[in-house]
């Protein structure tokens, strides 16, 4: 990974964004989903400690050191249960921009 806030040399142009909409299958969105990512290099560890959430309308957007992730949701059904989803192979480019879905079941 490319570092971290306290490693020296570290700079924000480091980081690339991802953003998306988390939906159901029925197509409505997913609302204060939370957002897990999980690069894929090892240590494969989940990043839970950043504490992203997605809008009301299933939006989210994530600054993060460029890699390759799996995006996980996890979220509550108006009913209680546990939703989840997740895309894997997500490239996050330094200074661009991804554009990416998660279906939510």
């Amino acid at each position: 990974m490319a570092g971290t806030p306290t490693d020296p040399g570290w700079s924000e142009e480091v980081l690339g964004d991802v953003h998306g909409w988390a939906r159901l299958e029925s197509g409505d969105p997913v609302a204060n989903g939370r957002l897990v990512p999980v690069p894929q290099s090892a240590p494969a560890v989940g990043m839970e400690e950043i504490g992203y959430l997605t809008k009301v309308d299933g939006f989210f957007r994530l600054s993060l050191p460029a890699e390759t992730y799996t995006i996980r949701v996890f979220a509550d059904s108006p009913s209680g249960a546990p939703l989840y989803g997740e895309v894997t192979g997500v490239v996050i480019t330094a200074g661009q921009e991804t554009l990416t879905d998660i279906l939510v079941t």
